[in-house]
C-alpha cells in the first residue's frame, strides 16, 4: 500500500493520478507487485480510501492508494496502515506549516521508502539539518533543465531532463548535512534533488506529476522499484 500525504495542494491528485497507473496490473513491474505483496490490509477508519482499477482480486488490496490529508492523520494510524511507500506531497508554505509531514519523514524515513515531492522534498531538507530559504526568483510554471548523477528515482533518465519547477523556495547548499547528498541541480547549482545517504528517502524540488516534466513517470517508476 501507498500511503500519499496531502498538504493541501492541487497537484496531489495528479501525483495520485500517475502512481495508480503505475500500479495497475499487470503493468506494474514484477519487483513492484512484489514490495507490496508484503503489504497487510487496514480498517476502514472512515477516511477517503480510494482503490486502483482493473487488478485482479489478489492484488487489489495490495495496490491501494490511502490518501490522508497532513493534519488529518497520526503517526499511530500510518503504523496501522503499515504502508510500503510514503510520498509526501507538494503545497503552500514552508515545512513548518505542513502539518505532521515532518514528523513523518522523521519516524518512517529510516524504515519505508519516502518520496518528497517539492515542498515534500524541503521538508526532508529541514528534517535532516538543513536550512529552507528563498530561492534567487520565483519559479511558477516555468521548465529548467535537471543535471543529475543518475542515482536513486534518477537512475536512467536522459542527462539533462526538462522539468516543472513551482516554488519560491529551496533548500540551501551551504546548510547541507552529511546524511543527505544532492542527486540533482539545476545549471546554476540549486538544489532540485537529494537523497538520504542510509535510510530509503529521497526528494525533487520540481514537479514529476506536471505534463512539463516528460520523465516524470518514469522517476515514480523508479520511486516504486526501488
Amino acid at each position: 500500500m501507498l500511503l500519499l500525504i496531502d498538504n493541501y495542494d492541487s497537484f496531489t491528485y495528479n501525483l495520485y493520478q500517475y502512481l495508480s497507473e503505475l500500479l495497475q496490473y499487470p503493468q506494474t513491474d514484477q519487483k513492484v507487485r512484489a514490495n507490496l505483496k508484503q503489504s497487510s490490509t487496514s480498517p476502514d477508519r472512515g477516511y477517503s480510501s480510494p482503490t486502483m482499477p482493473n487488478m485482479s482480486n489478489d492484488f487489489a488490496l495490495d495496490a491501494r492508494i490511502e490518501v490522508r490529508r497532513n493534519d488529518r492523520v497520526t503517526l499511530d494510524e500510518i503504523e496501522s496502515l503499515q504502508p510500503n511507500y510514503i510520498v509526501i506531497s507538494p503545497g503552500p508554505c514552508t515545512p513548518n506549516e505542513a502539518g505532521l509531514s515532518c514528523q513523518i519523514i522523521q519516524t518512517f524515513g529510516p524504515r519505508i521508502p519516502t518520496l518528497g515531492v517539492c515542498l515534500g522534498h524541503q521538508a526532508i531538507g529541514q528534517v535532516y539539518g538543513g536550512r529552507v530559504i528563498r530561492a534567487p526568483e520565483p519559479m511558477h510554471g516555468k521548465t529548467s533543465l535537471m543535471y543529475h548523477e543518475g542515482k536513486g528515482v534518477l537512475r536512467n533518465l536522459p542527462q539533462p531532463f526538462a522539468a516543472n519547477r513551482y516554488h519560491s523556495l529551496i533548500v540551501e547548499g551551504a546548510s547541507l548535512p552529511h546524511e543527505l547528498e544532492i542527486t540533482a541541480t539545476t545549471e546554476d547549482g540549486l538544489i532540485m534533488g537529494l537523497r538520504h545517504r542510509t535510510h530509503p528517502v529521497e526528494g525533487v524540488q520540481f514537479h514529476p506529476e506536471s505534463i512539463m516534466t516528460p520523465v516524470g513517470k518514469d522517476l515514480l517508476r523508479n520511486f516504486l522499484e526501488q
